[in-house]
């Protein structure tokens, strides 16, 4: 679920989309 929200928001900032993405993996 987080993974999905990480994905939508990277494609607003990519870049804080990205780190919590890693962040989460």
């Amino acid at each position: 679920m987080v993974v999905i929200i990480s994905t939508n928001f990277s494609h607003k900032e990519k870049g804080f989309g990205h780190y919590i993405t890693v962040f989460r993996l």
